[in-house]
């Protein structure tokens, strides 16, 4: 059973504000029905520069990710 997981939205378009994040949500949504104890996180946005992304990924198994939704 997955106890910990993150949310990671992607993209220039998220960061900047001219696209609004919708998915997050709906993902967050899915992973409570799914196992209601589980703690997800939903991150800051980040930039679609690959070494950012992989750095944000890094973060999140250290901080004890067992999933990774980008």
């Amino acid at each position: 059973m997955i106890t910990r997981a993150f949310i990671i939205p992607t993209g220039d378009e998220i960061k900047n504000g001219t696209v609004l994040d919708l998915d997050s949500a709906r993902v967050l949504e899915s992973l409570v029905k799914l196992s209601p104890e589980m703690v997800v996180t939903r991150l800051a946005p980040v930039v679609d520069v690959e070494a950012n992304i992989v750095g944000t990924m890094e973060s999140c198994l250290d901080a004890g990710a067992e999933l990774i939704v980008l």
